[in-house]
């Protein structure tokens, strides 16, 4: 297949089957191959959607900076975009975020500013209190700059980026089969736009909210725990566009889920994803042993992004640095 340019080529992501991580299930389990698209996650859909909508309601205006709050994707989806289009482009990011995410995005031509951790932070665990830093110092830039601010949490495009592109391609991409679908929540926009979608499609489809155990307020659970694994996700808030009727089964998973299901995707499946796609597929795997989920539904669910952005997170799995698992491996006779 022929692409123009490189913007053409995000959208149109192939739907894999997960039936090697699923050994005996009698349904039907697929994931969305986000991670494929040319920033590696789904936030190229969202970034290329609102840029090219506030290039056409004149809400950005040639020469006109862009400043983001980020984890890592939407910056690296942003920086893609902003530079094919000519504009400068500034990411600020938590200190707290994968190294691998800054890399990515400054080597798209993203200016990346961090923030710091609250005090006691741990590095690959990014909490709400973490990231409300985030967002007061990308206010305080966008301000002092002039620049456009797409505010991807309250930005409305981000779930017709997903309604129009990911949720129409999975109903066709499953011949109108899909019976379930299930995603963890960060702005809500791939949750909110592809359920939206097939339940227009199939009033009958089951939605599955999926959840860090102990960072649950979607489904009303008190918070006791603010550190989880799983970047970009999960903020320990309520969505502002958050639309709860969407919503039919919560679902929570654990760290060591997460890590468990993320290593079997690359290692059993050859899908080489980061934790989010990782707490989806765990969050569908329990579901199943629940039995809200049997061998009569085809269910899907996204994966998110790639992997590549994770190796410094413990996603090798061995404990310790790059370096230490590079030095663990040299020492294997």
């Amino acid at each position: 297949m022929r692409y123009d340019d490189v913007l053409s080529m995000i959208g149109n992501t192939a739907l894999l089957d997960l039936a090697k991580v699923f050994p005996g299930f009698g349904g039907k389990v697929f994931g969305k191959a986000e991670y494929l698209n040319p920033g590696g996650s789904l936030k190229d859909r969202t970034a290329l959607r609102i840029i090219q909508s506030a290039n056409n309601s004149g809400e950005l205006k040639p020469g006109m900076p862009i400043v983001e709050s980020t984890s890592g994707n939407m910056g690296a989806g942003l920086a893609l975009v902003a530079r094919q289009l000519g504009y400068r482009f500034i990411a600020v990011m938590s200190e707290g975020n994968s190294w691998e995410r800054r890399q990515i995005m400054s080597a798209f031509g993203a200016e990346v500013v961090l923030t710091p951790q609250n005090p006691g932070g741990e590095p690959g665990r990014v909490t709400g209190a973490d990231w409300e830093l985030v967002e007061e110092r990308t206010r305080e830039l966008a301000k002092k700059l002039s620049a456009y601010y797409p505010n991807q949490f309250e930005n409305p495009e981000g779930i017709r980026a997903h309604y129009f592109g990911t949720g129409a391609e999975i109903h066709q991409q499953a011949a109108g089969k899909v019976t379930c679908f299930g995603a963890t929540i960060g702005t809500g926009g791939i949750f909110m736009g592809v359920t939206r979608y097939l339940k227009e499609m199939n009033p009958n489809v089951k939605s599955f909210v999926i959840e860090p155990v102990g960072c649950a307020p979607l489904s009303g659970q008190k918070m006791i725990r603010h550190d989880h694994i799983i970047q970009g996700t999960s903020y320990s808030r309520i969505p502002q566009k958050w639309e709860p009727s969407l919503a039919d089964v919560f679902v929570q998973v654990s760290d060591d889920e997460v890590l468990d299901m993320t290593r079997r995707l690359a290692r059993d499946a050859g899908y080489l994803v980061g934790f989010s796609s990782g707490a989806n597929v765990a969050g569908i795997a329990k579901m199943i042993e629940l039995g809200e989920i049997d061998e009569r539904d085809t269910v899907v669910t996204i994966l998110c992004d790639t992997g590549m952005k994770y190796l410094s997170s413990g996603l090798l799995g061995v404990e310790g640095s790059v370096e230490e698992s590079l030095r663990q491996v040299t020492e294997v006779k």
